[in-house]
């Protein structure tokens, strides 16, 4: 099984140290095509450079954030409850074209 380091902003670190957020959603790039269920990733605070070690436990692929959020629970990433306010979330770290060009993953870990 393969490592890899995923940083991430200081909310979303606090939440999955604490348990609350055990999905990741990702642009299909950069790597991440690459992880696959029982790969380890290193999350690291980008603020403080704390890390924390995670196992991916299953992984999916959609085309379109539509997708994914039709077949994902989203209190898994947060605690979102609103499918607006989840696709605004997402949306301030990728656009439609790179989704589309890409596709995303939604990683679930443990």
């Amino acid at each position: 099984m393969a490592t890899h380091t995923m940083t991430i902003n200081a909310l979303s670190y606090s939440l999955i140290a604490e348990g609350n957020k055990t999905l990741e959603v990702r642009l299909k790039k950069d790597g991440v095509e690459h992880y696959k269920p029982g790969d380890t990733i290193i999350v690291k605070d980008r603020e403080t450079g704390a890390t924390i070690e995670k196992r991916i436990v299953s992984l999916e692929t959609y085309a379109s954030l539509d997708d994914l959020i039709v077949h994902e629970d989203l209190k898994q990433n947060g605690n979102f409850t609103e499918h607006d306010a989840f696709r605004e979330r997402i949306r301030a770290f990728q656009t439609e074209d790179e989704e589309r060009e890409f596709g995303l993953a939604a990683i679930h870990f443990g």
